[in-house]
């Protein structure tokens, strides 16, 4: 379901369609994994069916806290159906867009994407001319990891509060963490101690204690079960912030394009040894080798090697983003 425009606040992605619709796509999914959904704006998932578009574009633009303006390839001369150029037009949304967070003086970052330059000023109409004294930031395919760490750092500036959840290392440091404590805890507990006559303490043999090894034993097992409990919510049961393990992709899901250029529904074997294999129908699309780590999948094949971002995991679903902005969701058969 869509998501509704903020209220208040967040982060607004302002691109043109043909131009780089594909990266603001990508870029919107990885802002929503870290920052959180409701504070991003992309039109196509925060406008709600039936609402106004014009009035949502609005409430948006004047609440936002940053703004994003995503460059690419033709966004400078795209053309309109009668030939003339869009930027030209006063009624050009990405203009509007533009011109109305310049006015209103908030974060406004120009996203430079596959490649592409900031324009000349000379190039730009004049309420555009300021966005050019904006430091921008580009985001490569090849980079895309690295552009994308670097634009959240500096939004979570922006916006006053560090939002991204724990990276995976601060999660196994926390559970390590609770090991310790929750063992501490169990010696306390379960060492039998006796008082000496100077109203000192002493910890008692074990063989005072007879059931002393299978209360550690039992209280150990409850510990690790509840740790592994926590683990699970905050790790594989988590939907944007698990390190997937390998494991986890073996078997065959069935993949469907977001993109609708992407084609008919294909099924995907990974199997246990690295082998993938793509299939539409009975058909053999293509096969190669897989591996994963840090939320990412690695596929490579004989027409090259595909990273994929990996987002909203769960026991039967995943969704892939690849550095071109492609968007699969698989689901387990």
């Amino acid at each position: 379901m869509p998501r509704e425009a903020p209220a208040v606040g967040g982060i607004f992605i302002s691109y043109r369609r043909g131009d780089s619709e594909g990266q603001a796509r990508a870029l919107s999914l990885e802002l929503a994994n870290y920052i959180g959904d409701k504070a991003v704006f992309m039109d196509v998932d925060s406008i709600a069916l039936g609402r106004d578009f014009r009035q949502s574009l609005h409430d948006s633009l004047e609440s936002c806290d940053a703004f994003l303006a995503l460059i690419g390839p033709s966004w400078l001369d795209s053309k309109d159906a009668a030939g003339k150029r869009r930027l030209d037009d006063p009624t050009d949304f990405v203009r509007q867009e533009i011109a109305t967070a310049l006015k209103r003086g908030v974060v406004v970052i120009p996203a430079l994407v596959q490649g592409t330059a900031l324009p000349a000023a000379a190039s730009l109409p004049e309420d555009l001319a300021p966005l050019l004294r904006r430091q921008a930031i580009s985001i490569s395919d090849e980079d895309w990891d690295n552009g994308c760490e670097r634009l959240i750092r500096a939004l979570e500036k922006v916006l006053g509060t560090a939002r991204r959840r724990p990276g995976a290392a601060m999660r196994w440091m926390l559970s390590l963490a609770g090991v310790a404590v929750a063992m501490s805890v169990v010696v306390v507990i379960y060492q039998p101690f006796k008082a000496k006559p100077d109203g000192s303490v002493v910890a008692v043999d074990r063989k005072a204690a007879p059931d002393y090894g299978k209360a550690v034993e039992k209280s150990y097992g409850a510990a690790t079960d509840a740790l592994n409990d926590v683990a699970r919510k905050i790790g594989a049961g988590s939907a944007n912030t698990a390190v997937p393990a390998a494991a986890y992709f073996v078997g065959r899901w069935r993949a469907v394009g977001r993109d609708p250029n992407s084609g008919p529904a294909t099924t995907v074997e990974f199997s246990a040894d690295q082998k993938v294999v793509w299939r539409e129908a009975n058909r053999v699309l293509s096969t190669g080798t897989w591996s994963c780590s840090d939320e990412q999948l690695v596929q490579n094949s004989a027409s090259g090697t595909s990273k994929s971002r990996i987002s909203n995991r769960s026991a039967d679903h995943f969704v892939a983003t690849d550095t071109t902005g492609h968007v699969f969701d698989f689901t387990r058969q």
